[in-house]
């Protein structure tokens, strides 16, 4: 409060960083021309220890879990400390990077960051010591940052730049651009709930801050969207699919295909004569989901062929990406096609596996067979309750599903169909892809706001980083509208 000296530590030789460790309570304070970092107890300044480190240090951070990691940039390494013991854990080179100077971190999923003066930054997994990949950056990097809320990285430049690098997902990230500011404004700091970077310079023997924002979110207009629909291409009656395809046609963005893809028989033919002529024009940009009908065809073979590697492993056919800052997952609802859908199946263990993993903020999954539906034909499909169960503990937002040829939209829900406005799964159903058969409703299930089954269209959905709007697109000639927006948990 009043900026007063309390007192002093006496450090080792050279100190040049300097942390605090929240697990023990301590800091640490880097002797760069001792070697070795001194451990204080915050509580009452006392020296704990001092670790001999065995090279030059220079930025270091801490994982709240009792492990302090630190750069030697002489040795091209980075020191694991246990911070409980104070004892060196491993010793991990960082190569192709050298001489790592800065350092940041992903704390929930264990990366570091290290920027290194061979101007690259490399990604290490803090529990085995991999150096993961490594992006270019400017030139005598002297400060890495990261914003968890943005997922991303920067890297302040001795050259006058900084170089801003985004987390795509846990192990994949790409360069943003460089941004300018002033030639030895290297020094950094990141202000979490600003987002604004701070630098200092002492150009023309004058100390100077730098203030530099570090980019809005995203505005709404270029979010990116999510757009299509399940039960498409009929080959005795392709009229819908036509229909729903000529208004994607108009609709930028990633296109989910729900299942049920090429009736009748999901084969080769269908594909080729059926879907190619219709959602083919943007098979491109088309992330599918596997419908019952594509089992008709041994192995969803027309499925697997039509569509390559961007289905997942052909054995599966599930598998995930990130769109914007979610999370968005293709399961296979044939559970008896791929060993199971209980949590103890492959695609349970791999769908709570991935969860875990995830570094976008919101979750979206989309799959066949509904596990409410208040459709005539199929109606609720139980099966599915188990991939639902890890969604809802995992705090998933959406999922779309089809088989029943109408559009529903339920309230938010847990597992059980019972109203869960604080955590609950916003489903919907959108078998209006084209498919001209049993569209009809039975009574409706619990948590139903909107339905119709008269009409083809899309669900577009725009994914905002912390909200979501949605909007169904009715085919032309056609009335039915339905649309509302809703936060992540």
């Amino acid at each position: 409060k009043t900026l007063k000296t309390l007192g002093t530590v006496t450090s080792g030789k050279g100190p040049d960083a300097i942390i605090y460790d929240p697990a023990t309570s301590r800091v640490f304070a880097f002797n760069g021309d001792g070697n070795s970092t001194t451990v204080i107890q915050a509580a009452d300044g006392k020296v704990a220890g001092t670790i001999d480190l065995g090279g030059g240090p220079e930025f270091a951070n801490a994982d709240s879990e009792g492990h302090v990691f630190d750069n030697l940039e002489d040795q091209s390494l980075v020191v694991k400390i246990d911070s409980r013991n104070l004892k060196i854990e491993a010793r991990w080179p960082t190569a192709p990077c050298q001489s790592p100077s800065s350092m940041a971190m992903d704390h929930p999923h264990h990366r570091l960051f290290i920027g290194c003066r061979s101007k690259v930054m490399a990604v290490m997994n803090s529990d085995t010591g991999q150096v993961i990949t490594t992006l270019p950056i400017g030139d005598h990097v002297d400060a890495t940052v990261f914003d968890s809320e943005r997922r991303l990285i920067f890297n302040s430049n001795g050259e006058g730049t900084i170089t801003v690098i985004h987390q795509d997902s846990m192990d994949k990230y790409s360069v943003v651009e460089s941004v300018k500011t002033v030639p030895r404004a290297k020094t950094m700091a990141l202000d979490p709930k600003t987002h604004q970077l701070f630098l200092s310079t002492a150009e023309a023997g004058q100390f100077e801050i730098l203030v530099v924002a570090s980019g809005e979110p995203r505005a709404s207009t270029s979010d990116p969207v999510l757009v299509g629909a399940g039960d498409i291409a009929s080959c005795d009656d392709l009229a819908g699919a036509y229909a729903t395809a000529k208004l994607i046609d108009k609709i930028p963005g990633t296109v989910f295909a729900a299942g049920d893809l090429a009736y009748p028989n999901g084969s080769d033919q269908d594909f080729n004569n059926c879907y190619a002529p219709t959602w083919g024009r943007f098979k491109d940009r088309t992330r599918p989901a596997p419908g019952n009908h594509e089992y008709h065809s041994t192995g969803a073979s027309g499925y697997v062929r039509y569509f390559g590697a961007v289905a997942g492993d052909p054995l599966k056919a599930y598998y995930s990406y990130d769109l914007g800052q979610w999370h968005i997952i293709s399961l296979n609802s044939e559970c008896a096609a791929v060993g199971g859908c209980s949590a103890a199946s492959e695609q349970g263990k791999w769908l709570q596996q991935d969860l875990k993993n995830r570094v976008a903020g919101c979750t979206l999954a989309y799959f066949h067979k509904p596990l409410f539906s208040s459709g005539l034909a199929h109606g609720n499909d139980v099966e599915v309750n188990p991939l639902w169960e890890i969604l809802y503990h995992a705090g998933a937002d959406i999922v779309i599903n089809g088989h029943d040829h109408d559009y529903e939209r339920f309230a938010l829900q847990d597992p059980n169909g019972k109203a869960d406005p604080q955590h609950g799964i916003r489903e919907f159903v959108v078998g209006t892809g084209g498919k001209n058969s049993h569209r009809i409703f039975a009574n409706l299930v619990a948590n139903s706001e909107a339905h119709q089954a008269d009409t083809f269209g899309v669900l577009k959905l725009t994914l905002h980083p912390k909200s979501y709007d949605w909007q169904f697109v009715p085919e032309e000639g056609k009335t039915f509208s339905d649309s509302g927006s809703g936060n992540c948990h």
